[in-house]
């Protein structure tokens, strides 16, 4: 045996040694086979293979299960940690594993499998969509079973251990995906020892030349206070010690610990200290907060600070009572502890795995669940996924003093799709503190919150801005998708009534038919789906009736004939005949939205673009994204409103340069239009681009609607406006 091959199995006996140790410790007398069995099974199916660092492959597998026998996981989260490369890796397959090791650890091992999607024609969105379906397979097993998640989440950070041997640019990428996924997952699931690692692993690529600088910082600052820190630990260990038995841990800042509110490394926070003091020999939560009062009466702390989530535990269920002191020019973020309440917020879902108890915990079953829920949504939206990652830290209450946690920010709409969906698609608004409050009014812990509802009410698009849960908001965009299916399907029974009729039959009666029967066999669609297909332009009804002989082959000839349309325009003369015009009677149709490239109003010469599951976004007559849209995807729409205009309140985009707004008032005010109220405000990083941008509230006084699509005419000439857009 070669020098090499010493070493290999030297490397893997040191391993097993500790995966079993750990094991044992956590779950004496356990049969070890089927362990062994699957380090073997790994260690075969990878020999040969080598990591980017250079390390031999099996390495890897090996340090992902050591991780979670730390953490005290069971047989199966070993057995999968093992194997979580070797379907996507080696000649192993789903089917193998189910073989050897049962069918629950090859649903496991499947869960943490890539999905590949390949693509000719573009390899960046086979990447994205590929990412994208892994998520979804990943979720939705988290959602029935915890473990792939949280093995998922132990080889992310072993994975960013060995950064050091990527690329610049991979390793960057990979960091950040780490800080924006599977961070938040791990703070949420109460691994937040875990979710520090990653954070701190992260910044060192993301931002490097921060990182470093915070760290002499902090280094400095560590040699500089030592001795202070160490004299003032023991004047508290004396002071509580004399009623209290306590030991002090404490803590020196790390590099995730210096991040100002919009994620950036501030090289110019002031550093402190934290210390966990944990009440030892049986002490309760009574004996925290009087461990508290006493460093209270005799230290100065700093107002606000006190956070008592003893009592309101956060939604990941970490407990604590958190209070700061100045000490000699230091702070100290001071946190009072059991030993238990430590290991929990520690380790969260992963701690006293053995008994279950902490698994079973609501706040982990609810984020799971969601997490699956958010994967069976058919559009997984990662925003919504980190959006849940969000701790819940509001607690509201209903009429009957029901308790219900909610994140920071949430809104009533988020409370009445908490309670119910049912009652959250119908919600019309909320009674807030025995106050009236619409449904985007932002809500506080302590609230109680009745809502309202009105069965004529329904979500629009305006509620996606209004919720912030994911759980309101998948709900809300599964509603709209069903809305706008539905509107496709009238418009597409229109289409086809219309057809029909130049032919001088009944329409119902031809739905009725045999034919029509046959014709929805052929398609292998329902009639409600062969409308919808039509009014998404999947199908075309001249194309129908022929397919189907829903109407004899020489009166269809003889239409055409008549007609004398060449083979374009028999295609596509739905779209150029008045009858077969889209008629909008409501500027707020949940099937249409308006472009902002070109931002119409409500009464403007506009064209229609179909998308299949936005609805029709609506553009300016002369916009030119129109020359890049097929033919096919474009319809002819016909406003039906009510030319009568209430005093209109316009949405005005700008950006924020000097004279712009001198220049909007001065259009409104030679177009001879009264400005009866008047708001501006500075956008915030996330509703702008780059740069400045503001965004104008105006209220006109106008006669009429051709007045209002005048003015708006003249102020989207002005440069500095950006898009103009209708709130009522």
């Amino acid at each position: 045996m070669n020098g090499s091959s010493v070493d290999h199995k030297e490397l893997v006996d040191g391993y097993r040694q500790k995966i079993v140790d750990y094991y044992l410790h956590y779950y004496p007398n356990h049969d070890l086979t089927k362990i062994l069995e699957a380090i073997d099974y790994a260690v075969f199916l990878h020999r040969g293979q080598l990591r980017k660092s250079g390390r031999v492959y099996i390495a890897h597998p090996l340090e992902v299960t050591l991780l979670c026998a730390q953490a005290g996981l069971d047989e199966s989260c070993l057995i999968g940690a093992m194997l979580h490369d070797t379907i996507e890796d080696t000649v192993s397959s789903r089917n193998k594993i189910a073989e050897l090791f049962g069918k629950d650890i090859a649903e496991l091992v499947d869960a943490l499998t890539k999905i590949r999607s390949y693509s000719s024609v573009n390899q960046e969105e086979s990447k994205q969509e590929s990412k994208r379906l892994t998520y979804v397979k990943l979720l939705q097993a988290a959602s029935r079973n915890v473990r792939p998640l949280v093995i998922k989440i132990f080889d992310r950070l072993q994975n960013m251990n060995e950064m050091y041997a990527m690329t610049e640019k991979a390793s960057k990428r990979i960091s950040q995906e780490t800080m924006e996924v599977y961070m938040p997952i791990a703070r949420r699931l109460g691994m937040n020892k875990v979710s520090r690692e990653l954070a701190n692993l992260s910044l060192k690529y993301t931002q490097p030349a921060a990182y470093r600088s915070v760290m002499e910082r902090i280094q400095q600052f560590r040699e500089q206070n030592q001795e202070q820190v160490n004299q003032t630990l023991e004047d508290i260990s004396r002071l509580v010690g004399d009623r209290f038995p306590v030991k002090l841990e404490h803590f020196w800042p790390d590099p995730c610990d210096m991040l100002s509110p919009v994620g950036t490394i501030s090289v110019d926070m002031e550093p402190f200290v934290t210390v966990d003091a944990v009440l030892l020999d049986g002490a309760d939560t009574v004996d925290l907060y009087s461990a508290l009062g006493m460093l209270h009466t005799t230290h100065m702390y700093v107002p606000e600070s006190l956070h008592d989530y003893l009592a309101s535990p956060m939604g990941n269920g970490y407990r604590a009572l958190e209070t700061k002191l100045n000490i000699h020019d230091l702070t100290y973020n001071l946190i009072f502890i059991t030993p238990d309440i430590q290991t929990i917020n520690a380790h969260g879902v992963t701690s006293n795995w053995p008994d279950g108890k902490v698994r079973r915990r609501e706040f982990y079953q609810r984020y799971v669940a969601m997490l699956g829920k958010i994967a069976n949504d058919g559009d997984l939206r990662m925003e919504d996924v980190l959006s849940h990652a969000e701790l819940e830290n509001i607690i509201v209450y209903s009429p009957k003093k029901e308790i219900y946690f909610l994140p920071e920010g949430a809104t009533a709409l988020d409370f009445a799709y908490l309670i119910h969906s049912e009652v959250g698609q119908h919600a019309s608004g909320a009674v807030v503190q025995g106050v009236e409050r619409p449904l985007d009014w932002p809500l506080e812990s302590g609230d109680v919150v009745r809502i309202q509802t009105n069965p004529s009410v329904h979500p629009t698009e305006q509620w996606t801005d209004w919720a912030k849960t994911s759980q309101a908001k998948a709900r809300i965009r599964a509603s709209l998708r069903k809305q706008r299916q539905a509107r496709f399907g009238e418009i597409g029974r229109d289409l086809m009534d219309h057809e029909l009729q130049k032919y001088h039959v009944i329409p119902s009666e031809i739905y009725a038919s045999d034919a029509f029967a046959a014709l929805l066999k052929k398609e292998k669609m329902t009639a409600e789906e062969l409308f919808l297909r039509v009014g998404q332009r999947e199908r075309l009804p001249g194309d129908l009736l022929n397919r189907g002989r829903l109407v004899q082959p020489d009166r269809l000839r003889q239409q055409r004939l008549l007609e004398n349309l060449s083979l374009r325009k028999r295609l596509f003369n739905v779209l150029k005949t008045e009858r077969d015009d889209i008629l909008i009677n409501d500027i707020n149709d949940v099937i249409l939205h308006y472009a902002r490239c070109c931002n119409p109003l409500a009464g403007d010469n506009v064209v229609g673009v179909i998308q299949k599951d936005r609805g029709i976004e609506l553009h300016t007559a002369q916009c030119p994204t129109l020359s890049k849209v097929p033919d096919r995807d474009k319809v002819n729409v016909v406003w039906k409103i009510d030319t009568r205009v209430n005093n209109p309140l316009l949405n005005v985009h700008i950006a924020d340069n000097k004279g712009v707004f001198a220049h909007v008032l001065k259009v409104i005010s030679d177009a001879g239009i009264n400005i009866m109220e008047f708001t501006g405000d500075t956008l915030s990083n996330e509703e702008r681009g780059s740069g400045k941008e503001g965004l104008l509230k105006l209220r006109l006084q106008v006669r009429n609607l051709d007045d209002l699509l005048r003015v708006a005419q003249q102020l989207r000439r002005i440069p500095d406006v950006i898009g103009i857009s209708r709130e009522d």
